[in-house]
């Protein structure tokens, strides 16, 4: 007899302990014991097993017949269905749908599944492996990466009325030092051009930066919007103009040591202002570097593979133009006026720069401190916010034009009358000479 359902582990434990007490090698009740049964019910198993072997220690409900069950009819009736050219490339959910709504048959979905692929019309997905992730090896130089992230969490656990608030972390590749962080409110464009400001000025610029693809960072509506300068991202122009090579992962797993660190953080550093009494920003912010972050770094230190610093001293420019540089930017066409509009404010450009002219396209830079400048091809231009956008005319220029307009009127009616008495003159003409050819041809057939 085959066996229809595979025995269970607990079932197949039973089999060498029967087998020896049936050799005799142990007794009954040192039998039951072993089975945590009764010794009356061991008994009742040892006759099953002797008269019909290792089948009948299966519960007997597992040969019982469902009484949820559905008819064979039934089946058979689906399949014939199924079969039907007019189904044959249903799904089961779609296919379960239709044949309660048309032939009134109510299965479930997982039925119908298994049903197709006993017939052949549904393939078994199989489930892929899982996505293994392999360990990138640390960087050689301190600098040479900086692993960056924004980590939502109750840092001041609602005292003072604080709920969720952003801690922007940087850590070193190499090193795994803490090498900036700072609380937020959130983690966009003013908050990250405020961070990356304190951590250049502290460290100088790394020489690249290994982030998310949050969109504060990384374009995700454009595949090539690293390269593009009219669809990067404002901190993706940054990097670019201060030569930081930007980096985005394209997993969590992948910038793991910033994600390890920031549960880290969860735990301490919230414990920490909790024994502070720490319970706002401003507070949090100066604890983190006076504090925290130096007797962290002691305390987890790792040394780089090289004693190199990767980090890049400002140049001059940079230095000059670093304000401007984490500015909002935004690009504005020159009108015909020489103006251009800008959070629906009008600044007039002096026309008498000989490099703009209008339909040009220049850079409006504005800090977040309010300062603004205009720009062309790095260099600036000089311009007053006006009230109102200026007329395109004066009212001599507008008196001159309707002047010449009357003129050009009046030459026109002219030339349209020389031209209608032309026309008059040459149809008289041609009339008289019709008159007198029909007169002509009126004598000679007379």
């Amino acid at each position: 007899m085959n066996n229809r359902i595979k025995m269970s582990q607990k079932e197949l434990s039973k089999i060498p302990i029967l087998q020896d007490v049936k050799d005799k090698k142990i007794l009954s009740i040192e039998a039951s014991k072993l089975l945590w049964i009764s010794e009356r019910q061991f008994r009742r198993i040892k006759k099953r097993y002797e008269i019909y072997g290792e089948i009948w220690l299966q519960h007997r409900w597992v040969w019982r017949i469902s009484n949820n069950r559905i008819s064979p009819d039934i089946i058979e009736k689906v399949k014939g269905i199924m079969l039907d050219d007019s189904y044959k490339d249903f799904g089961p959910t779609f296919m379960s749908e239709k044949l309660l709504e048309y032939h009134k048959i109510k299965i479930s979905n997982e039925k119908i599944r298994q049903i197709m692929i006993e017939i052949g019309l549904w393939t078994v997905k199989t489930r892929g492996s899982p996505r293994q992730f392999k360990k990138r090896k640390r960087k050689d130089n301190y600098g040479e990466m900086q692993q960056f992230d924004g980590s939502y969490h109750l840092w001041f656990e609602y005292r003072n009325g604080w709920e969720t608030v952003c801690l922007l972390l940087a850590i070193d590749d190499a090193t795994w030092r803490i090498t900036h962080a700072k609380f937020t409110l959130n983690e966009w464009k003013e908050a990250v051009f405020g961070f990356w400001k304190e951590y250049i000025l502290l460290n100088k610029k790394p020489y690249s930066v290994y982030l998310d693809k949050f969109a504060t960072y990384k374009n995700n509506y454009y595949a090539n919007a690293t390269y593009e300068l009219e669809i990067i991202t404002e901190f993706g122009r940054v990097c670019q103009t201060l030569w930081i090579n930007m980096i985005t992962a394209h997993s969590p797993q992948a910038k793991w040591r910033v994600e390890r660190w920031n549960k880290t953080l969860q735990d301490r550093l919230v414990k920490e202002l909790r024994l502070r009494g720490i319970d706002n920003i401003e507070d949090g912010n100066k604890y983190l570097q006076e504090e925290f972050i130096p007797e962290f770094n002691k305390r987890f230190p790792i040394e780089a593979a090289n004693d190199i610093d990767l980090h890049k001293e400002l140049t001059e420019e940079e230095t000059k133009e670093f304000d401007w540089i984490f500015s909002k930017h935004k690009t504005r066409v020159i009108n015909n006026d020489y103006t251009i509009i800008y959070k629906n404010r009008y600044y007039q450009l002096y026309q008498w720069i000989p490099r703009i002219y209008p339909k040009l396209k220049v850079n409006i830079e504005e800090q977040y401190s309010g300062k603004k400048r205009i720009t062309y091809r790095g260099k600036e231009i000089e311009f007053k916010q006006i009230e109102e956008r200026p007329p395109k005319y004066t009212r001599e220029e507008l008196e001159k034009k309707k002047v010449e307009k009357d003129r050009n009127q009046k030459e026109l009616e002219k030339q349209r009358f020389k031209i209608s008495k032309k026309r008059q003159i040459k149809y008289k003409v041609e009339k008289l000479i019709l008159k007198r050819k029909s007169l002509q041809w009126k004598k000679e057939k007379s």
